[in-house]
């Protein structure tokens, strides 16, 4: 009997820095040809990230939307265009609150002299590769998805209170990643 398809669980969400830039590979002797890299990095360490809340991952996908062009001639649209490419992405929420993730989602720095960790106003979070790796089960195989540049739109939401934890949430929003040497649009999504 094969495998069923679906996926469940999270095991861990990973992030990277974006893989930029071809990589030269030799040809004959004294020879160099430029080839593109893969989009997607080998490493996924820039963060780990933990505590994450329950059923929090949202796909967050929207259709491209058209514009219909009508004429006094036909009851009919004449023409219909492609006038937003939609976007596809995902909304993630955790409970870490520690050190780290204050660094990495929002620039804050350790201020040796007076032990708190302190904002950096001129910080913007930039693009980042992601990975979930879904859990395994008897039935189900373990999945993992990756996105090779992403949009990162972080806030922190929730009360400090007995009732639950405050968490931050982060939504990811795809975006294009194209070769550096040719300029076209290379797979930026990638599942196995």
């Amino acid at each position: 009997m094969a495998n069923k398809t679906g996926a469940w669980g999270i095991e861990s969400v990973k992030f990277a820095t974006l893989v930029s830039g071809p990589t030269v590979a030799g040809g004959k002797i004294g020879e160099k040809t430029l080839q593109a890299k893969s989009a997607f990095p080998t490493e996924w360490s820039a963060f780990v990230m933990k505590a994450i809340v329950k059923d929090s991952l949202s796909f967050n996908d929207n259709a491209p939307s058209t514009n219909n062009i009508e004429i006094e001639d036909s009851d009919n649209y004449y023409a219909t265009l492609q006038s937003d490419a939609g976007t596809e992405g995902f909304t993630i929420q955790t409970y870490d609150m520690s050190e780290e993730a204050a660094t990495f989602f929002f620039g804050y720095k350790k201020n040796s002299e007076t032990g708190y960790v302190e904002e950096d106003v001129d910080f913007k979070l930039q693009n980042q590769a992601v990975q979930i790796v879904t859990k395994k089960t008897s039935e189900f195989p373990s999945r993992t998805f990756e996105w090779a540049n992403m949009k990162l739109v972080v806030t922190k939401s929730g009360t400090i209170g007995k009732s639950g934890f405050p968490n931050i949430n982060i939504e990811c929003t795809k975006q294009a990643v194209f070769d550096a040497v040719t300029g076209k649009e290379m797979p930026s999504t990638r599942w196995k």
